[in-house]
């Protein structure tokens, strides 16, 4: 038979598709992050702990000092306590976090307060959905949240969250949780110092990575927040990555798909042709 006339329409929805892609493409580092603890290669500042200008969203907490007597807010701990500075960024189909704190991520519930766990809140309700394990049998992996009994909650009440008496979740409980095997990593590292106004404290860092298609495809491109604590939650610390800042790992397996529908409608025309 003769060849179909060609779909313009395929290809404006192409083109457009193509120049969004690449605009994104554009905005990205050159390339992802090592997650090793090293945070040189997020360009932070030492001083004021501004990141590098990709960073799809942070934030900056007040840099604590001193004791255990020391506010840290909502509770308290001083620099042993203090959750600094949390970053996000999204490079291809990988989120990455990274965390600068006072927080040692040796401590435990028997010589402290254990670290707490990233947690992620799809929809930004606050409720959490998913989280990454920074201790226990899971560190480094990423587990769904399926209920609220899944979760430890900080010490502290009316901190207006729909949890019970407003406490903050903090982490997910051992044996907890669904478990999601695939791409994720987790590194800490320090003591170090030289950070802050404070130049003298102690701190540590986090660093980690969840490949995107481990989550739920119905959260594809919805806004989302990160949160952390330790498991007192006396100082909590949540970053917002910019709304619309992560692809959507659909749209994009859909434009491969329709090049190569177009590849093949043309390579059956060429045929026709020659035929």
């Amino acid at each position: 038979g003769a060849c179909q006339p060609f779909n313009w329409s395929l290809l404006q929805m192409l083109t457009r598709t193509l120049a969004a892609v690449f605009a994104a493409l554009v905005a990205l580092p050159a390339s992802a992050y090592t997650v090793d603890g090293n945070l040189t290669d997020w360009g932070i500042n030492p001083s004021t702990y501004l990141p590098g200008s990709q960073i799809k969203g942070y934030t900056i907490d007040k840099d604590s000092t001193g004791g255990s007597g020391a506010y840290v807010n909502p509770g308290w701990g001083g620099q042993a306590y203090d959750a600094e500075a949390l970053y996000v960024d999204v490079v291809g189909g990988t989120l990455y976090l990274a965390l600068i704190t006072g927080h040692n991520p040796a401590m435990t519930n028997s010589n402290g307060w254990a670290p707490g766990d990233f947690l992620i809140d799809f929809g930004r309700d606050g409720t959490f959905e998913y989280g990454l394990k920074t201790t226990g049998a899971n560190r480094g992996s990423l587990l769904k949240i399926n209920k609220e009994s899944d979760l430890n909650f900080g010490l502290f009440n009316d901190q207006g969250t729909p949890y019970p008496g407003g406490r903050n979740a903090v982490s997910i409980k051992e044996k907890k949780g669904a478990l999601i095997p695939g791409n994720t990593s987790l590194a800490t590292s320090g003591p170090f110092t030289g950070y802050g106004i404070y130049t003298n404290d102690v701190h540590y860092a986090y660093e980690a990575s969840i490949d995107l298609t481990l989550f739920d495809p119905k959260y594809s491109g919805m806004a989302f927040d990160v949160q952390w604590a330790m498991q007192c939650g006396n100082d909590i610390i949540t970053a917002d990555p910019i709304a619309g800042s992560v692809p959507e790992p659909t749209s994009l397996a859909l434009f491969g798909l329709a090049l190569v529908g177009l590849g093949v409608s043309r390579r059956r025309c060429n045929r026709v042709a020659l035929a």
